[in-house]
């Protein structure tokens, strides 16, 4: 088998540009950013999966990520955002870049305003009922960016107690109220930054597949693919001529030529006639 660091310099930059395009050809390229992203999101209560994930990309007007959820709950995310945090399974959230850090954003939102409220049974069961879903705007078309998503919330509940929802939030602290307020208009725009985290991973894994650091790499776990290569372009005389010109030339043998410094030494001595 051939590797590519026997072949000249030219021949090497044309296997890698042969093959780069073929990089992201097929979608296993981007399982495992969907398969982290998924199981983030999952820990922190938000409910999706790789069917509800959307994206294009990447250098063109409108591209971008989605993605679309189940049924969710305010008490539910802060709930398992807690969880996630206290079992610290992905680390230090300190050091959470991308989707990530947006996804434990979201948490510190809503812990900040209603992780007391949890403790009022009440305002608990409020927030029980407080569910929305993500998804795709009817208005997409063939965008798949962040701007084509929806937060949409239900605004069918269930009585607490015997008493309509309306009553039970109408003597809720005012302070409550607001933050409910505040959350509902901000939910699409935490998940579509969410999103927009999404899709840069989704970008850098793209570019970093194909570099010219992963497609060497590549290329030398699979010298199958050099070999195709060559059996469709044959190297010929003019690879192996580049090759040798790349070689160092031997010394040589013909001594130095050392010009004359002084006027006198170009002209023949002239006698007296």
């Amino acid at each position: 088998m051939t590797t590519l660091t026997e072949l000249p310099a030219t021949v090497q930059a044309a296997i890698i540009e042969h093959y780069r395009p073929t990089m992201c050809e097929d979608s296993d390229w981007y399982e495992s950013t969907y398969e982290d992203f998924i199981a983030i999101a999952m820990a922190y209560g938000i409910e999706t999966s790789s069917a509800d994930i959307q994206f294009s990309g990447f250098y063109s007007q409108g591209d971008g990520a989605s993605f679309g959820t189940a049924r969710l709950s305010i008490a539910g995310l802060i709930t398992a955002g807690r969880k996630a945090v206290q079992d610290g399974e992905f680390g230090e959230t300190e050091k959470f870049e991308g989707y990530r850090k947006k996804i434990h954003e979201l948490y510190e939102h809503l812990d900040h305003l209603f992780g007391t409220a949890l403790l009022s049974r009440e305002l608990a069961a409020l927030l029980e009922q407080e569910t929305f879903f993500v998804g795709r705007s009817h208005y997409g078309g063939n965008y798949y960016h962040s701007g084509m998503m929806d937060a949409t919330f239900d605004e069918s509940y269930e009585e607490i107690n015997g008493e309509e929802y309306d009553d039970v939030l109408a003597r809720a602290p005012e302070s409550f109220r607001k933050s409910l307020e505040q959350v509902k208009d901000n939910m699409l725009d935490w998940m579509r930054e969410i999103a927009d985290g999404l899709y840069e991973a989704l970008r850098e894994e793209s570019e970093y597949r194909e570099s010219d650091e992963y497609i060497r790499e590549m290329l030398d776990n699979n010298e199958h693919m050099i070999e195709s290569y060559l059996d469709d372009n044959p190297l010929d005389d003019e690879d192996d001529e580049d090759d040798e010109d790349d070689e160092p030339s031997p010394p040589s043998t013909k001594p130095d030529l050392i010009a004359p410094t002084r006027l006198e030494d170009w002209i023949p001595a002239m006698t007296p006639a």
